[in-house]
């Protein structure tokens, strides 16, 4: 004796397809966002503020749709699942990788710093050293200050000291 095979599942519900395509898209865009913001294009703490935002509401959406397909439709978890998918995979490859970015600038541009250290240009105007955007660079009682280009008053950078450490005067 033969049973009939069970019929399959139908598809899930169009609207929520698009409910969770939105987040996922919106969430690979704040990342784009923050890979910007990481290589120094456009005003850091702004891109960082508002695609953090954005991550954490595309994090909220993607948890409440995935609740919510899970528990209107049983039996087709296995397609929920799937669909939900694709928004941890972005998170979880992109963070990490975001992360490495800076050390990876840093190694690229190394011998360009050390080069422009060394020669130290005064200058005042933006401009690209290696894979770094630095705001300006000055000479200060023999050693060459680099400053990045920063957010709003913040001033960050390198400093290229002489061959002796320099001399502290403290307290006695």
């Amino acid at each position: 004796m033969t049973y009939p095979a069970a019929p399959p599942a139908p598809p899930l519900p169009r609207w929520w397809r698009w409910a969770m395509t939105v987040p996922t898209v919106a969430a690979g865009l704040a990342i784009l966002a923050l890979l910007a913001a990481v290589l120094g294009l456009g005003e850091p703490l702004l891109i960082l503020l508002f695609a953090g935002c954005a991550l954490v509401g595309c994090g909220l959406a993607w948890l409440i749709l995935t609740i919510l397909g899970l528990l209107r439709h049983p039996g087709r978890r296995h397609r929920v699942l799937t669909r939900a998918l694709p928004a941890v995979l972005i998170v979880a490859v992109a963070l990490p990788a975001l992360a490495a970015v800076p050390r990876l600038r840093w190694s690229l541009s190394r011998a360009a710093m050390e080069r422009a250290a060394t020669e130290c240009p005064q200058t005042s105007s933006p401009r690209w050293v290696g894979t770094i955007r630095l705001a300006k660079i000055h000479r200060m009682a023999g050693s060459c200050y680099l400053f990045e280009a920063g957010s709003f008053l913040t001033e960050t950078g390198w400093v290229l000291l002489p061959a002796a450490p320099p001399n502290r005067r403290g307290p006695a």
